[in-house]
C-alpha cells in the first residue's frame, strides 16, 4: 500500500475527496443536496451556514486541503484495479466531480490555477495528475552542504549521508553521498555506488517535497518513486534507503521491487527497506 500526494497549488483553501468509488455512485443526490445546501439550485433564497457545507463534504469524504499544502491519500487498488476518483470542491462551488485517476501510473494529484486571460477574470481551479521531477544539485568534494536538500542518515565515519547519483564511468548511477569536517565545517566528501565505485563529483537531490516508503520485494513499484540511473543487469535503478541511513540503489521487474543493492565491505542485497518518492 502506498500513498497518492494531492498538493494545493492554489491561493485558496479547497476540499478533495479520492477513493476508488464515484462519489456519483456512493450518492446518486450528491451534487443536487450540495447546491440545495449553498443555495445553488434556485429553489431556496439563502444558504446554509458555510459550517453546514463543510460537515456534508467531511461526511461524504472530503479533506479539506490549506494552500500550498500536500496531504497523502491512500492508494485503494482492488482486483488490480488501478483507477480512483477525485472531486474538487472550491469557491463556494463542486468544480470538478469523479476526475478519474490512475493510481498505478501517477503517484500525485495537483490542484492547480489557470492564469485568467483577462486580470479581471477569476483564476479557473482544475485538477492534474502526474509524476513530479526530481531536481538534482550538482556539486563536487569540498563543496558546503548549502541549498534544500535532505539528509538521508548519519554515519559514525562517513559523517552526515545524503541521496545522489552520479555519471562517473558510465551512465548515471544512486549515490550514497558522504560528507568531512573541513575547517570545523562539514563539506561534501565522496560519491558511493551500491557497487563500490567512488566519485569526487556528482549531484544530490534537493528536497522539493518526497518521503521514505517502507516497501518490500514483490510489492507494487510507487509511481512517483525517484529514479536515478541504469544498469546492465537491472536497467532502471531508483532511489532508496536500508537500516534507516544508508541511501541505496533499488532494483525492479515488472513493476515490482526486486531487491535493495548497497556497498559495505562488498555488494549486500536485501529484500526490505524504503524507496524514494516525490510528493511534489
Amino acid at each position: 500500500m502506498y500513498n497518492i500526494y494531492v498538493t494545493n497549488k492554489s491561493n485558496k483553501n479547497v476540499y478533495v475527496r479520492l477513493q476508488s468509488r464515484k462519489i456519483s455512485t456512493a450518492n446518486g443526490s450528491f451534487h443536487h443536496e450540495l447546491e440545495r445546501l449553498t443555495g445553488r439550485d434556485n429553489q431556496t433564497t439563502d444558504s446554509q451556514p458555510q459550517q453546514s457545507v463543510n460537515s456534508y463534504l467531511v461526511r461524504w469524504g472530503f479533506c479539506n486541503i490549506p494552500t500550498y499544502v500536500t496531504m497523502p491519500f491512500a492508494a485503494e487498488v482492488h482486483n488490480d484495479e488501478p483507477r480512483m476518483y477525485a472531486s474538487l470542491y472550491a469557491r463556494s462551488k463542486l468544480l470538478v466531480m469523479d476526475y478519474e485517476v490512475n493510481c498505478a501510473r501517477y503517484g500525485c494529484v495537483f490542484v492547480d490555477k489557470k492564469t485568467p486571460a483577462w486580470t479581471q477574470e477569476i483564476e479557473e481551479l482544475y485538477l492534474s495528475q502526474t509524476n513530479p521531477n526530481p531536481r538534482w544539485i550538482p556539486r563536487r568534494t569540498g563543496d558546503s552542504l548549502l541549498g534544500n536538500i535532505i539528509n538521508a542518515g548519519i554515519d559514525a565515519v562517513e559523517g552526515e549521508l545524503y541521496f545522489g547519483r552520479s555519471s562517473s564511468g558510465g551512465g548515471p548511477k544512486p549515490c550514497k553521498v558522504t560528507t568531512k569536517i573541513v575547517n570545523y565545517k562539514p563539506v561534501f566528501d565522496c560519491w558511493k555506488t551500491a557497487s563500490g565505485e567512488q566519485a569526487l563529483s556528482g549531484e544530490v537531490l534537493a528536497n522539493t517535497g518526497l518521503e521514505l516508503v517502507r516497501t518490500k520485494n514483490g510489492d507494487p513499484l510507487p509511481p512517483n518513486a525517484v529514479i536515478a540511473g541504469v544498469s546492465d543487469s537491472d536497467g532502471t535503478l531508483y532511489l532508496g534507503r536500508v537500516g534507516g541511513n544508508i541511501p541505496c540503489a533499488v532494483s525492479a521487474e515488472s513493476d515490482r521491487i526486486k531487491y535493495f543493492c548497497f556497498y559495505a565491505a562488498g555488494v549486500k542485497q536485501v529484500e526490505s527497506g524504503e524507496i524514494v518518492v516525490l510528493t511534489n
